[in-house]
């Protein structure tokens, strides 16, 4: 076990804490749902009957069961929800005219547009009203800014919190992801050839996809400074954030990892981190390249350190690929590993791809192991990539 970490005082910067948390999964509203499941090492991805029309390509997902598929705008009743969580977890007091709110989302509220569509209505896509349908009433007093880079999103708008509050242009920001299934969203997917067609299995030498996700992630980050006036304890530190592009092709991430090294090596940087990760919760999408340029750029990264000595997992296949929220709900599953001292499994990794053998996988069942530090990476079309270093709060 690693000495305890120091947190990032530095007299050019602000610390940056997680103050309140709130989820919905597939395993249910909340975050116990989501801790249990997790922990657990089980999966909330099951046979989807939403949409029963969907082919056997899409017959498994890890959607929210009790929202049916006539709900208006599913995404903002998945981020309500969720905002409403972490408000109370920070012990928020409304009215909140000096927070500054970052919603991010690939689809927004495709899905009233697919139904507008489908049933003739009027087909005005508000794709981009989630940040202001929040909270209705107090919106328009709200900072909000809208971020959507493919699945990356909801990390980058970690990541553009982080600059906010450091800056010294606020002291306390909410971040919040949110996706909505869908046909449409699923017809993209299987025309990208994304899909997996026996269940994700990151890393694993017979990979062939991910499966898709639904539901909302929300953080609240603010200053060390501020939470310790408001009187609130911190869950954990978001210490560090890189991003990068890869520019190589709009379908593939760089085939060499160049682009998901440097948004490593950045975090990492800006995290002032000198010794090796605890753990690291890579985008782990399941896809043959995709799988291949993480384990290249953290071999890379890490060196020999990566050799059995980080401890490697995945959220995706317990809680599907939520898209536009996937960052933040990986984030929040390496908090919650990190809060319980366990990594959770890979799920349905029975088989390591032989060109990963000197990565140390969870497989099986959780790992007991005490973390001070851990990685949460995420990838998109696109070729954007990020990654965000979280650190344990001292005792």
């Amino acid at each position: 076990m690693n000495a305890a970490y120091p947190m990032s005082h530095h007299q050019d910067r602000p610390t940056i804490v997680v103050t309140g948390i709130g989820t919905v999964t597939g395993f249910g509203y909340g975050l116990d749902t989501l801790t249990e499941g997790l922990l657990a090492g089980r999966s909330c991805v099951r046979p989807q009957e939403l949409f029963a029309e969907l082919d056997g390509e899409t017959s498994v997902a890890g959607y929210v069961a009790d929202v049916p598929r006539d709900t208006p705008a599913r995404a903002n009743h998945f981020i309500r929800a969720a905002v409403d969580e972490a408000i109370r977890a920070a012990s928020l007091p409304l009215p909140l005219a000096e927070l500054a709110v970052f919603v991010a989302s690939i689809h927004g509220n495709i899905d009233a547009w697919w139904r507008a569509r489908a049933t003739g209505g009027p087909t005005e896509p508000r794709l981009w009203q989630l940040g202001t349908d929040i909270w209705p009433t107090i919106a328009d007093r709200l900072n909000v800014t809208t971020i959507s880079t493919g699945c990356t999103s909801s990390a980058m708008a970690i990541g553009q919190a982080l600059d906010h509050l450091r800056a010294g242009l606020g002291s306390i920001a909410l971040v919040a992801g949110t996706e909505a299934f869908t046909p449409f969203l699923l017809e993209g997917l299987k025309a990208l050839r994304v899909l997996a067609k026996r269940g994700c299995r990151p890393f694993d030498a017979k990979r062939d996809g991910f499966v898709v996700g639904e539901g909302a992630a929300v953080l609240v980050l603010e200053t060390l400074a501020h939470a310790e006036r408001r009187g609130v304890k911190p869950i954990a530190e978001i210490a560090g954030f890189g991003t990068s592009a890869d520019g190589t092709s709009f379908a593939a991430p760089d085939s060499a990892g160049r682009g998901v090294s440097r948004a490593l090596e950045q975090a990492l940087s800006d995290a002032r981190l000198e010794v090796l990760p605890d753990s690291i919760n890579p985008h782990g999408s399941g896809t043959k390249l995709n799988d291949q340029v993480e384990c290249m750029a953290m071999e890379r990264v890490f060196g020999a350190g990566a050799r059995r000595r980080i401890a490697i997992t995945s959220s995706k296949p317990a809680v599907g690929h939520l898209c536009g929220a996937a960052g933040a709900i990986e984030v929040i599953c390496s908090i919650l590993g990190m809060q319980h001292d366990v990594v959770p499994p890979i799920l349905n990794l029975d088989e390591p791809d032989r060109h990963f053998g000197n990565l140390d996988f969870v497989m099986g069942t959780p790992r007991a192991l005490h973390q001070n530090a851990v990685i949460s990476m995420n990838s998109a079309l696109g070729g954007t990539n990020s990654a965000v270093v979280i650190r344990r709060m001292a005792s």
